[in-house]
């Protein structure tokens, strides 16, 4: 009969952790994890990625922030928000937005645990 020692519950254990861990950076885990606005002055839109191209932005929401590096000094930095825009159908507005350089709300899921094939957690689904 089969009989499950400590170390067969800490490997049953180690497997199962694995497993979810490598179904949530494939496919991403919640994808409502949260959602919101956010405004801002579109700062960039690209097209990246090697074999999966995603649209990826980023936003200057205004103010500056403080950021300590590795050896602890600090130094101001603008207050920006990154997204990626998997509706193509949202890019032209928003290259738009960047040409004219246009205040823009943008509304977002975050994940939880993102996609491997996608650059951030903040996921745009509708442009104000």
């Amino acid at each position: 009969m089969f009989r499950l020692d400590f170390d067969g519950v800490i490997g049953l254990i180690f497997v199962v952790v694995v497993f979810f861990v490598t179904i949530g950076s494939t496919f991403g885990i919640m994808p409502n994890y949260s959602d919101g606005e956010k405004s801002g002055y579109l700062t960039s839109l690209s097209h990246k990625g090697l074999i999966v191209k995603t649209w990826e932005g980023v936003m200057n929401m205004g103010g500056m922030r403080k950021e300590e590096d590795a050896e602890g000094r600090v130094h101001l930095v603008p207050n920006t928000f990154s997204f990626t825009v998997l509706d193509t159908k949202l890019v032209p507005e928003l290259e738009k937005k960047l040409q004219d350089g246009g205040f823009v709300t943008l509304k977002y899921d975050q994940w939880y645990m993102k996609p491997w094939n996608v650059g951030s957690s903040y996921i745009i689904k509708e442009i104000k």
